[in-house]
């Protein structure tokens, strides 16, 4: 691949390939740009999910999430989509103590698809 650019791996922790790459009918070259806008985005959309929490913003932070769960349910980034849904749920049920339940377990999942997409930068 060009660009720095590795090539795609067969396994990503966190991230079903296969699926991914079916959603995007093979295309490995596109694939491999949206983790990376994934991985470029996750740090902004947090930051963004942490300001609204200590603003008390719940409807933005709820967007945030939902944001953060369709762009992982898209590239088939599942446990990041499953913490994000659950992140959201709490969320929109304004349960404080779920919320930073959720969140730290949201953090953590963000953090091992971070590091899981480093393999794609050259």
């Amino acid at each position: 691949m060009s660009q720095g650019l590795m090539e795609l791996p067969d396994k990503i922790p966190g991230v079903d390939v296969e699926d991914g790459l079916n959603r995007l009918r093979g295309n490995k070259k596109l694939y491999v740009k949206l983790l990376l806008h994934m991985k470029k985005d996750l740090p902004g959309l947090q930051e963004k999910m942490a300001e609204s929490l200590s603003t008390g913003n719940f409807q933005d932070m709820a967007q945030h999430a939902h944001t953060v769960k369709g762009m992982a349910g898209n590239l088939s980034a599942t446990d990041l989509q499953e913490a994000s849904a659950q992140l959201e749920a709490a969320v929109k049920l304004g349960d404080i103590a779920e919320i930073f339940t959720k969140l730290e377990s949201f953090d953590a999942r963000c953090k091992e698809i971070y590091a899981a997409l480093a393999v794609l930068e050259g």
